[in-house]
């Protein structure tokens, strides 16, 4: 949160910067936007026994558009790539579900009708 909080302040620091190199100078306008970003940085380095690194799982993108393919081949229903009808899949019955409210959400359900 205190990085995200630099990065802020940093951005901020654009109308403070054009009011000190009107009045002192170039290098005096770009010291407090660089002052945030190291804030920034050493909150990092400084944080990183903290975080909670996760391993890479896949791209549920990848995954979706697989899915659409299945989709796709079977009719546009998208209930055909749900693992009881396609073997050998590693999606559950939920991640059709959701990707079906997804592309009702985005107004892409024209091509696979949602039954």
């Amino acid at each position: 949160m205190y990085f995200y909080l630099a990065i802020n302040l940093g951005s901020l620091a654009g109308v403070i910067t054009v009011i000190l190199e009107h009045s002192v100078g170039f290098w005096a306008a770009y010291v407090p936007p660089l002052c945030a970003f190291i804030f920034a940085l050493l909150v990092i380095i400084l944080g990183r026994r903290r975080y909670v690194l996760r391993k890479p799982q896949g791209s549920i993108v990848l995954d979706s558009f697989k899915a659409m393919y299945i989709g796709a081949r079977n009719g546009w229903k998208l209930d055909a790539a749900k693992p009881i009808n396609a073997p050998n899949v590693k999606w559950d019955n939920q991640f059709v579900d959701e990707l079906k409210r997804a592309l009702v959400a985005c107004k892409v359900s024209q091509l696979f009708p949602v039954s």
